[in-house]
């Protein structure tokens, strides 16, 4: 689908979901920021697009703004710059028997925040945990899977709400988990094609069940497990890992009603799902207590200084 084949479906209707950029229910936005943002530095990189065989078609020079969040004497976290813009989010691709739980095309504007650029891994979570508690207790070492540039596993959306509000209370900053638009608008980087990478994926490209194919590429590997975070090209954004490894939590909740009450939104699919899982629009709701070992999260923040 080209981008006028695409602005044209938009105005076919859906009977699917509308993406929100309202404030989540639970908010851990309980401390005024006391810290100032510190100067942004800048790296470099190359992204690529590849078509529906999985082969590289363009490569592209990139560059991203980010500062970085010291959380220990050994641990630190890079928050990379999102600026504002209208990306079109939700089900664009037309191809594929698509989960009627997925928004149907919209174009929605984005305010400018920062967002991880890697889920968070195990080391930064061992070093949050450390500091005061908050709300509540979380466990140092939940994780299936073990590496400390492994992404932390097995932790619940509240367990992600107490690192942010721990994180909080040591910067300054105002630490939160990203509303499901500005976390598909990062994961897009500007893109409306299933993939951010393009047409399709494969495992040379992001870590998840490489024996189903999504389009006509060849299979590829399936690890059955984490892989440590960033080994993969990044998006157009300089951002990791949006496509597979782990399932990351979103502050939004899934769906109204009494039977989602608890249920919170998950993206970017695992390393346990086939590919049409980590699609760009591909979401997926679960408990907010539950643990599991292909969900984890990245944080993220409002552009608000003390």
């Amino acid at each position: 689908m080209n981008r006028r084949e695409f602005l044209q479906s938009t105005a076919t209707g859906s009977a699917a979901l509308t993406i929100s950029l309202s404030a989540p229910a639970v908010s851990n936005a309980v401390f005024a920021p006391t810290a100032a943002f510190p100067a942004l530095d800048a790296f470099t990189f190359n992204t690529i697009q590849v078509n529906g065989r999985g082969n590289v078609v363009t490569i592209a020079p990139g560059e991203a703004r980010y500062f970085n969040e010291v959380l220990s004497d050994t641990e630190s976290l890079n928050m990379i710059a999102v600026q504002s813009y209208r990306p079109w989010l939700g089900n664009t691709d037309r191809s594929q028997n698509i989960s009627p739980y997925e928004a149907r095309p919209q174009s929605i504007d984005i305010a400018p925040f920062y967002l991880g650029r890697t889920a968070v891994t195990q080391g930064q979570w061992r070093a949050v945990a450390a500091l005061p508690m908050v709300a509540k207790e979380i466990d140092p070492e939940p994780a299936c899977f073990s590496g400390d540039n492994h992404p932390v596993e097995c932790v619940s959306w509240h367990d992600a709400q107490e690192f942010c509000l721990r994180l909080s209370a040591k910067s300054g900053r105002n630490y939160r988990l990203p509303l499901e638009a500005e976390w598909e608008s990062a994961c897009r980087a500007g893109t409306i094609s299933p993939f951010h990478y393009g047409a399709t994926l494969s495992s040379e490209l992001a870590n998840y069940s490489a024996l189903h194919s999504y389009d006509s590429e060849v299979h590829g590997i399936y690890r059955r497990s984490t892989v440590p975070v960033g080994q993969f090209t990044p998006n157009a954004f300089g951002l990791s890992d949006m496509h597979g490894n782990v399932w990351e939590w979103c502050a939004d909740s899934w769906q109204s009603g009494a039977d989602n009450a608890n249920r919170r939104v998950l993206r970017g699919g695992s390393w346990a799902d086939p590919p049409v899982k980590l699609r760009s629009a591909s979401r997926m709701g679960y408990a907010a207590e539950s643990l599991n070992r292909v969900i984890g999260f990245r944080i993220a923040l409002s552009l608000e200084a003390a």
